[in-house]
């Protein structure tokens, strides 16, 4: 079968003009929105948006006082015109229903959302929230697909967006829902890149880090896990946010019973209870569950019970917390279990089975009557649909003077985008071209550096360093001599020389010789080079990999080692590092290289003068790959490499 040709651009532009004026052609109305009843000053939009905020925030906590606020958003909103007032209103009492698993009147207040996102000037941004909004709808009635079919639908319009900001915030729910569905390796790539565009310590940065805290605690890598959670809780003291720090403290009481400091574990639990917001029952819940979970997992059964029962006890029965409930009597059960207290274990696991039949009983409810709304709805639709098209039928033609404006406009714009799809066009290719012959230039300059560092390698290591031998050699059967101690200590000046010099010469070839990679995968080859590197100077390099690298394009395997060997020497020159992590990850169409040490850091908005960065960036430039630097003097450095696997 013959390939497709591609689509000219200018053809796509005709396509878009007759689109655009497709409503004038047919007399049809497009959407206006919500139309203004007067002009809306900034200091409407400012209150509404302050509404709508402060609404939002209190959703999980404060469900009902949410709605109170954005019920008066959405109705000022409507009454000034204010679209975008209007969208976010909606898709706050959607997320408040949502919350309080009514997801069926969370689905409809979505809908409702929907065209006033599409039509706004703020387009992508409403969207990323109106997608965020209808994940959080899937995730409370248990729709696990449909809400990660979001996550590949807004991921797109992300990277769209100009707003580091905006993208930073989206990074961090996009590595939240993935959390949530147990993808923690695509979790991690998203909080990583969050980590590297925020520089400033802010309310996303908590979250990266706790998100990061949680992903560490599901590798059992607890290490991690409480540098990132005590970053948190630091910077939420700092902030003066309750709900982070609360979290973080959580994370830091399962590192300390990890540890066997029972006593600093007790400190952070009793912290988390005291931060919890009186009037959240489900905060309260989820506090008292995870220490729970905590003790239990490290066989702490006293205090385990003493937090699920205190949860128990403080719980009033709301519709909204039935699932959670259910999920604590199941926990308490495994833990009476675990205690020997079977009695015990066997009213909680009925007390789970009970209501978990209740449950199941309400869900089929829902879902039938979910089901009935939208026929309905469907029913009603085409009964819309029907009476359009027969007053579109006698509204008769359109007038010729608007058929003519039409045709004169479509003309216009039709040779207007021949000459800009021709003129572009030719632009493109002339760069593209340029672009194409200095990647080939620099790629050949890249293989002859190779061939010359391997020639080097060879001559080192077999010519040079067999004479050094020698030397070596011949100055050993000199020792047996009778010498004055003068002389003797000379003898051991050119010992030591000669043998500082030969272990450079090992080192310097082992560095120019990258025949490793032919013996082995990129992993082993930087782990073999990173453990030359620890038994010769003493740094300590931790090496983390993920993914099969046995596929790997052999030129982007070399690049990544050679960059991984800059980076390092890097980091033995001007660093004054004593640890240093190096990850290694493979995805489907990605491959990525992280490089962190604790060491002095550097100003990363200063000029990379440095030839080891200048090196790395030519490499990268030939291969396509792109790197992100997050240092600060004094705080260590980040370094994270991408390269298209493909």
């Amino acid at each position: 079968m013959a390939d497709r040709l591609p689509v000219p651009r200018y053809l796509l532009s005709i396509l878009l003009a007759c689109y655009c004026l497709q409503p004038l052609l047919a007399q049809v109305p497009a959407y206006d929105g919500a139309r203004q009843r007067r002009p809306l000053s900034p200091a409407d939009s400012t209150a509404i948006n302050l509404l709508i905020s402060r609404g939002t925030a209190m959703v999980n906590e404060h469900t009902d006082s949410a709605m109170i606020l954005l019920n008066m958003a959405e109705t000022q909103s409507r009454s000034l015109g204010y679209s975008d007032g209007i969208a976010l209103a909606l898709m706050g009492r959607s997320s408040c229903f949502a919350v309080r698993n009514e997801t069926v009147t969370a689905d409809q207040l979505l809908d409702k959302a929907y065209p006033y996102c599409i039509h706004s000037q703020q387009k992508d941004k409403l969207l990323v929230k109106w997608y965020r909004t209808r994940f959080i709808s899937y995730k409370y009635s248990g729709r696990t697909d449909s809400a990660m079919a979001t996550v590949s639908k807004v991921i797109p319009i992300v990277e769209r967006l100009q707003d580091s900001v905006y993208i930073i915030n989206s990074y961090n729910h996009i590595g939240s829902i993935l959390i949530d569905n147990r993808d923690y390796k695509n979790a991690y790539t998203y909080i990583r890149k969050a980590l590297l565009l925020n520089t400033p310590l802010n309310s996303d940065k908590l979250v990266s880090y706790l998100n990061l805290g949680y992903i560490y605690a599901q590798r059992s890598d607890l290490d991690s896990m409480y540098r990132v959670a005590l970053l948190a809780y630091e910077g939420a003291r700092k902030l003066q946010t309750p709900r982070y720090e609360r979290s973080a403290c959580l994370l830091l009481n399962k590192y300390f019973l990890d540890k066997g400091q029972d006593r600093k574990a007790d400190e952070y639990a009793r912290r988390a209870i005291a931060l919890i917001d009186g009037n959240a029952a489900d905060n309260r819940l989820y506090v008292y569950r995870v220490l729970c979970m905590n003790y239990k997992n490290y066989k702490k059964y006293t205090q385990a019970l003493a937090y699920g029962n205190q949860a128990l006890a403080y719980l009033q029965p709301r519709p909204a917390l039935r699932a959670d409930i259910n999920h604590l009597y199941l926990l308490l059960a495994e833990v009476y279990h675990a205690s020997g207290n079977q009695g015990k274990a066997y009213d909680m696991l009925m007390k789970y089975n009970q209501l978990s039949d209740s449950l199941n009983v309400q869900e089929h409810d829902k879902t039938t009557g979910y089901l009935e709304k939208q026929f309905r709805l469907a029913e009603k639709e085409k009964e819309i649909a029907l009476k359009e098209n027969q007053l579109l039928v006698a509204t008769g033609k359109v007038k010729n003077r608007n058929i003519w404006i039409a045709i004169v406009s479509v003309s216009i714009l039709v040779v207007a985008g021949i000459f800009t799809g021709l003129y572009r066009s030719s632009r493109r290719k002339i760069h593209m071209l340029r672009q194409q012959r200095e990647i080939e230039s620099l790629r050949a300059m890249m293989e002859g550096e190779e061939r010359e560092r391997n020639r080097i390698a060879i001559e080192l290591h077999d010519n040079i360093g067999g004479m050094l031998s020698v030397a070596a050699y011949s100055l050993e059967s000199l020792k047996d001599g009778h010498y004055s101690p003068s002389e003797q200590e000379l003898f051991r000046k050119v010992d030591d020389i000669i043998g500082s010099v030969r272990k450079e010469v090992r080192r310097t070839a082992h560095t120019l010789m990258p025949d490793v990679l032919l013996r082995h995968s990129l992993p082993e080859a930087i782990r073999q080079y990173c453990q030359f590197i620890e038994a010769d100077t003493g740094l300590i390099i931790d090496i983390q990999q993920q993914g099969n690298f046995e596929q790997l394009d052999q030129h982007i395997q070399l690049a990544l080692y050679r960059i991984a060997q800059e980076l390092i020497q890097n980091i033995l020159k001007h660093a004054g590092a004593g640890h240093v992590m190096v990850q290694v990850h493979l995805g489907k169409d990605l491959v990525s290289l992280t490089v962190e040490d604790d060491g002095v850091g550097f100003n990363r908005d200063g000029p990379t003068t440095g030839r080891g960065l200048q090196h790395i960036e030519r490499r990268l430039l030939a291969i396509n790959g792109k790197i992100a630097i997050d240092s600060e003097a004094g705080k260590g450095s980040s370094i994270y490499i991408e390269i298209g696997a493909s």
